[in-house]
């Protein structure tokens, strides 16, 4: 009896070492794995010593199709006319984002960064956008927010929060996107160059600073279209 018990210890303590063991790998065995494979997806002439893609990532990641309405005008927009006649709408964003995340994790493996993106995406609600980042955490995805940045800190709050004033999530990241060929921003509906928009960049980066003074919610507020 002593020797079965000893031996269960010994499978647990094994079992203990070797979780740990994975964990502090520079790279888990998932991602080398899905590295291979975008590697080998590779065409034989991209295969070269500069390439990034199949040795230091597996590609880019983000949300598509979930909310493709926004309420600015870019000129040089990708989204079809018929965009901005798509209800934008929580509950199918969020199963959306479930499954197209669970397909992500089975390709690109665990711990990849991944945008959610529309359209814009602060025409959903600020508990819809809570959820939807919920499920790219458990999802094992790193979520940040693309926007125009065009919302109030009122927003970013209740996005932060829970209904009892506690941060949601540990870290909150958003990339804001400001350019002069964007129409219809608060304030300056048609800019005329760049230097106009400074005001609107710090005042986006601003909302984030005050998040983390008042609630201490770490946050990574960028100004650009990637980040």
């Amino acid at each position: 009896m002593k020797e079965e018990e000893d031996y269960v210890r010994l499978r647990a303590g094994a079992r203990a070492l070797r979780a740990i063991e994975l964990a502090t790998r520079p790279v888990q065995p998932a991602v080398t794995a899905a590295l291979d494979r975008r590697w080998s997806e590779l065409p034989q002439a991209a295969r070269t010593p500069a390439q990034v893609l199949g040795r230091r990532m597996a590609g880019c990641e983000g949300t598509h199709g979930v909310f493709p309405r926004c309420n600015l005008a870019c000129t040089p927009c990708y989204h079809s006319r018929e965009a901005n006649r798509v209800r934008t709408e929580g509950a199918h964003t969020v199963a959306q984002i479930e499954r197209q995340m669970a397909y992500l994790r089975k390709v690109r493996g665990p711990g990849q960064h991944a945008q959610l993106i529309g359209g814009e995406v602060t025409l959903l609600g600020a508990e819809d956008h809570a959820r939807a980042l919920a499920a790219m955490h458990r999802h094992d995805r790193v979520p940040m927010s693309m926007s125009h940045g065009d919302f109030d800190y009122e927003y970013l709050e209740r996005l932060a929060l829970d209904e009892r004033g506690r941060p949601r999530f540990r870290r909150l990241s958003f990339a804001g996107h400001f350019d002069s060929l964007m129409l219809g921003r608060r304030g300056v509906e048609r800019p005329t160059e760049e230097r106009v928009l400074h005001p609107y960049r710090q005042r986006f980066c601003a909302m984030f600073e005050r998040l983390r003074r008042e609630h201490g919610v770490r946050s990574r507020a960028l100004d650009g279209e990637t980040g």
